[in-house]
């Protein structure tokens, strides 16, 4: 879905920005409920930072309720060392463009199995 039009987008640099997945009332900006981005466990950091930006963006400018950073595959160990990169990527940001508070991280493993939170 594309925002871009509606001030609070366009004028807080939002407007290129496109998630993966977005849950609102079309139309309005009093209903927006969740904001997801979606990568593999094996990411790179600058995807991730990426991802860890334009959530914190739309929690902080659009009004987005919940916003989840949902990684696929791997193993326990695997998700620690995401955190990892998450937690590096946010210590480097030095202007607040990223708030991992205000991210929901979610772990989905393999396929037939549910994903689970598992924080930050």
């Amino acid at each position: 879905m594309d925002k871009s039009g509606h001030p609070w987008i366009r004028e807080n640099n939002l407007d290129r920005i496109k998630p993966d997945f977005i849950v609102h009332v079309p139309g309005q900006m009093d209903y927006n409920e969740l904001v997801l981005e979606v990568k593999p466990i094996n990411a790179r950091k600058p995807g991730i930072a990426k991802d860890l930006q334009t959530l914190t963006a739309f929690r902080q400018k659009a009004g987005y309720k919940r916003a989840i950073l949902l990684v696929y595959g791997g193993t326990k160990n695997d998700v620690d060392r995401f955190k990892k990169k998450g937690q590096s990527i946010a210590e480097q940001n030095r202007d607040g463009s990223i708030d991992r508070q205000l991210i929901e991280l979610w772990h989905h493993s393999t396929c037939g199995k549910m994903a689970e939170s598992v924080g930050w």
